[in-house]
């Protein structure tokens, strides 16, 4: 094979062409690449193996360049708008499936006025798909940084994911390998602490919402009642499979038989727990106040028997 290079004039462009003799074909040029300039002076360089199969870049005046490629998916389906480039301020941009300053390039199409990158899968369909990904050997590590006020937020991925404050480096939120979840606040207090086996633990105290406002279908009960249905409910020692931790109280499906409340037999909820707890010890004060009048009773009973048995004698 031999290499050829040929000036030529066509469609009003001059253009210096780049190609290879194939002997086997006849002397067929197979042109590799061509560069040259339109008319309206607009430099441009193609690559490619004939007229209707090359790839184009225009480069302009301001620094910027265009590319004219065919991007296909792993379906084989072409993305419209095939273009690939920087433009004269060093963003880059890419057909309909990148934009820059929220605009879809090519089109007056606003996605978000906000964004300076959106990345869009095309064609678009509801299908799961990766839109980004990152390897690397070790950890990864992605920063975010508002230079208003130097706030920067670094999100490492490692065998945890960890996202940590680089103005305040003891504040963080990470996720475990091994399921758990902790924060810790710029005092460097794990104020909340997840493990992978579901238990949490805080350092200050649990507010549950139990705002009137936000309830309905209120219906009276009979504390007594409740009293003597807890007083049913076995309740023993135990430890959670794989836990060597123990603990104490009654199991779920006897509460569940026993009062029918919350979400299923496989758990108990905290303010029903509560709520059966509270009746229970209002319907002990009553049996005690009942009590406590009853001996009050019996002792004033006592007093009028001595006073007369002090008379009799």
């Amino acid at each position: 094979m031999a290499i050829e290079f040929k000036e030529l004039i066509k469609r009003g462009e001059a253009t210096l062409q780049l190609g290879v003799i194939d002997p086997s074909q006849d002397g067929v040029t197979a042109d590799v690449s061509t560069i040259g300039a339109s008319i309206d002076n607009t430099p441009w360089v193609k690559v490619g193996s004939n007229d209707t199969d090359w790839e184009q870049v225009f480069i302009t005046e301001d620094g910027s360049f265009s590319a004219n490629i065919e991007l296909t998916d792993v379906s084989g389906i072409v993305p419209p708008a095939n273009t690939l480039g920087v433009d004269e301020v060093g963003n880059l941009v890419m057909g309909d499936g990148l934009t820059v300053g929220g605009k879809v390039v090519g089109t007056n199409e606003i996605i978000d006025p906000e964004a300076h990158m959106l990345i869009k899968a095309f064609p678009e369909t509801r299908a799961t798909r990766t839109m980004l990904s990152f390897e690397n050997k070790g950890d990864i590590i992605i920063n975010a940084l508002n230079t208003k006020n130097s706030t920067s937020w670094s999100m490492e991925f490692g065998k945890d994911l960890k996202y940590t404050n680089t103005r305040y480096p003891s504040m963080s939120f990470a996720v475990s390998e091994a399921g758990g979840m902790s924060i810790t606040n710029s005092l460097d207090i794990n104020i909340i602490s997840l493990d992978g086996g579901g238990n949490l633990t805080i350092p200050g105290t649990l507010s549950q919402g139990s705002d009137k406002n936000t309830k309905e279908n209120f219906e009276a009960i009979s504390t007594q009642q409740v009293l003597e249905t807890l007083a049913s409910v076995p309740v023993t020692k135990w430890n959670y499979i794989d836990s060597e931790t123990t603990h104490m109280g009654p199991m779920s499906q006897d509460l569940w038989q026993a009062f029918g409340l919350g979400q299923g037999e496989t758990t108990i909820s905290t303010v029903d727990a509560d709520g059966i707890a509270l009746a229970s010890i209002q319907a002990l004060y009553a049996n005690q106040q009942a009590m406590a009048i009853e001996l009050e009773a019996l002792r004033e009973s006592n007093a009028l028997l001595a006073e007369r048995i002090e008379q009799l004698s």
